[in-house]
């Protein structure tokens, strides 16, 4: 059912995995969510699409996680980076924020402007909105759209998360990051 087959070389990270889908895209408009989201009725893409076309506040439109992802906002007090749930904006269904789930289509330019680091093989995701805050990207969350998500580690999955924090909080010149 694929359409093409992007071989990469083994273990390259989300980052540059995202990167390579990316590059590879030819539409004005990309789609990035995780292989664990399934889609559903509730999902409507080509409606989350015709949404961010008419709406020229956002470059880029998420929806929930499983009924989670809520909108969420980023802030950096002395060196924490906050990320607190919580939004700026709502109109209808839509909450203007910093940060959303990875189930999200954007305009292609935009992204490719911020990238992700592909240093980060992961905990790329604060990191990847921190600089689309910085970079003024116009982010919003559509609260009564959502994909399903059914996370579940693979045999012999070792997370590696701890290593790649601490050089995102290097790369920021922070020293925690703290999620409520």
């Amino acid at each position: 059912m694929a359409d093409k087959i992007i071989e990469t070389e083994y273990d390259i990270g989300l980052s540059a995995g995202r990167n390579r889908l990316l590059d590879m895209a030819t539409t004005p408009f990309v789609f990035f969510a995780d292989d664990d989201h399934q889609v559903t009725k509730r999902t409507h893409l080509r409606g989350l699409v015709d949404e961010l076309i008419k709406n020229e506040q956002i470059d880029l439109l998420a929806t929930l996680s499983s009924n989670v992802g809520r909108p969420r906002l980023l802030k950096v007090e002395g060196r924490t980076l906050r990320i607190p749930r919580g939004f700026y904006h709502a109109s209808g269904p839509l909450r203007w924020c910093h940060f959303v789930s990875n189930c999200f289509v954007a305009y292609r330019d935009i992204l490719s402007a911020v990238r992700w680091d592909e240093t980060l093989k992961m905990e790329e995701h604060w990191d990847f909105f921190w600089r689309a805050k910085l970079a003024g990207v116009k982010v919003a969350v559509n609260v009564a759209r959502s994909f399903r998500h059914r996370h579940i580690d693979p045999p012999g999955y070792h997370r590696r998360r701890p290593e790649f924090r601490r050089a995102s909080l290097k790369k920021h010149g922070l020293k925690r990051v703290i999620w409520h």
